[in-house]
């Protein structure tokens, strides 16, 4: 049998062990060891669609989620105040099929040079601004918010009979020549396995010893501390969707749970001072939440990830892995997407075809994250010395970038690891008003698309009020649960 030790029990960690034990089964003995006194933050955690990929794995729903955890549906992702006037815009999940509609997105560039932007094929404005979800979600595209201190619990709880879970520190790791050899807890307990990985977070417990390169990016996106700060609520009304709220030095991260809201203010320690960054967020809670700080807590991360991911028998997943901030729910995806990838490949041999293949998927999968979120930052705003770093030093691949996006098609082929798609920087560049009407209008004008696309548009508005019509209070649902 096959010997797998995790190093973490978050959400990461507990994701990897029971991804592994449910792909493999009796082949396998994963064994979970993690310090039972030190849960993680718990900020409440925004995801991606891709979540159910992972609770189809092993056999969870999620409606045991919303009734044990306290989750709620995401369909999306609301920006507001990124262009420093209090306007904001949506960055939905898509809501149909959109291989109907792979027409170099000719359907998106009508609505834009027609000034009715919709989001495409995603979900309209007017669902996620009246606070509901579809009747029968489970035939939609959808994420989940999820307490991530209750998600792991629940997690490892339901699997506690198929893994070996150990209350323990890890003190040591004792490598060789063939990797690493065991590991070592408290009082010299010597932890033994055939393959280890590393998901204990920031500590980077097993990576941080080993021989690698760290690839820095506080460059592209300077962001490096947040302030947690959950607030008990009774909702009279759930949103849909994860805001993140921009302000001079950063942003507010707002997650929606049944029975709290998941606040957390992020910003760079090379632009502000601790003190008024919890001034500013004192003040922003007491104004929007009639609430104020409740602590003083600090976390710090810092943006990059790990050049090699996979190294001889051992491999990181999650925030041990690389970081780049929680704006587009990546972390989570991320780990998920890991774990498809190494179960895919790997036969219970080690081949360096094979970690070789995995650290340049997992690279330019980083790359793609953070091309994206740093595109999210280019808002043309200079009324900070934050925000005038960003603009005065936009990497020429966002230049290049907007240039494009702005006067003509995106019309690249997605790959696996294409987490972001066109769509994806089309909603944001509408959003941000990027877009020049007029040339998009044109280039419809010159292909001879423009009926053709119009009768797409109808389309879509058909499939979308259908959407609307069978859809419910976001609250309703989740009390029925």
């Amino acid at each position: 049998m096959y010997r797998f030790v995790v190093v973490g029990g978050g959400t990461a960690g507990a994701i990897t062990a029971t991804y592994l034990k449910s792909h493999w089964g009796d082949k396998v003995d994963v064994t979970v060891v993690y310090d039972h006194k030190q849960p993680n933050i718990g900020l409440g955690e925004s995801l991606t669609p891709t979540i159910l990929t992972y609770l189809k794995q092993v056999g969870i729903t999620t409606d045991e989620l919303i009734k044990d955890c306290n989750s709620t549906v995401k369909l999306g992702l609301k920006f507001k105040n990124w262009t420093g006037d209090g306007s904001y815009f949506y960055h939905p999940f898509n809501c149909m099929d959109t291989s109907s509609f792979n027409t170099n997105n000719f359907e998106a560039a009508y609505e834009i040079a027609n000034g009715c932007y919709d989001n495409d094929t995603a979900y309209g404005n007017d669902l996620l601004e009246s606070n509901k979800v579809p009747m029968f979600l489970e035939d939609h595209s959808h994420a989940l918010h999820i307490d991530g201190i209750r998600f792991s619990q629940y997690v490892l709880k339901k699997f506690e009979f198929d893994l070996n879970i150990i209350d323990d520190i890890i003190t040591d790791v004792v490598i060789d020549e063939n990797g690493i050899n065991h590991l070592v807890g408290t009082n010299n307990k010597k932890i033994e396995g055939d393959f280890f990985i590393d998901a204990s977070g920031l500590k980077k417990v097993i990576f941080s010893k080993l021989d690698n390169t760290w690839i820095d990016k506080s460059d592209w996106l300077p962001l490096n501390r947040v302030i947690p700060n959950p607030i008990p609520c009774n909702h009279d009304e759930i949103p849909s969707y994860t805001t993140a709220e921009a302000t001079g030095d950063g942003w507010i991260l707002q997650v929606p749970l049944r029975n709290r809201w998941g606040t957390g203010y992020l910003y760079s320690d090379r632009f502000t001072e601790k003190e008024d960054a919890q001034k500013r967020f004192d003040q922003f809670l007491k104004e929007n939440y009639n609430s104020s700080l409740q602590h003083n807590n600090i976390g710090s991360f810092d943006s990059g990830y790990w050049k090699k991911q996979w190294i001889k028998n051992s491999m990181c997943v999650g925030l041990s892995s690389g970081f780049t901030e929680p704006l587009e729910a990546t972390n989570i995806h991320h780990v998920i997407y890991q774990m498809f990838d190494f179960t895919s490949r790997f036969n219970f041999k080690i081949f360096d075809f094979d970690i070789e293949r995995y650290n340049e998927t997992m690279e330019k999968f980083y790359d793609r994250v953070y091309l994206f979120i740093r595109f999210c930052y280019n808002t043309g705003r200079r009324d900070t010395s934050f925000w005038q770093y960003l603009y005065y030093n936009t990497p020429k691949q966002i230049l290049d970038l907007t240039e494009k996006i702005s006067n003509d098609f995106l019309n690249e082929q997605s790959m696996p690891h294409d987490i972001f798609n066109y769509n994806n920087f089309i909603k944001v560049a509408r959003g941000l008003d990027m877009i020049n009407r007029k040339n998009y209008l044109k280039i419809l004008s010159d292909r001879n698309v423009v009926e053709y696309t119009e009768r797409n548009i109808n389309i879509m508005r058909d499939i979308k009020k259908s959407i609307d019509s069978n859809s419910v209070s976001h609250k309703e649902y989740l009390e029925y649960r």
